[in-house]
């Protein structure tokens, strides 16, 4: 298990790297670009601050997204 300390400093050096992502969102297959950081909604009309439902190991997606240890989903 990692320490909260090294979670901590883990997440403060991985969000600018996530942000940037928002600029020209390719977060799902559909790679629509729109920079969420300006308003600008894509196809799943989420925004800046996309909401996390549930997160589990899913094999049932398609192989680009599953790979051989599950989406992620």
């Amino acid at each position: 298990m990692i320490e909260n300390h090294k979670k901590i400093k883990l997440a403060k050096e991985i969000a600018p790297m996530l942000r940037a992502c928002l600029k020209h969102c390719n977060l799902c297959f559909r790679k629509c670009g729109v920079n969420r950081l300006k308003g600008q909604k894509g196809y799943c009309l989420s925004g800046d601050r996309p909401v996390v439902f549930r997160y589990m190991t899913h094999y049932g997606e398609e192989p680009p997204l599953s790979g051989g240890n599950g989406s992620g989903a």
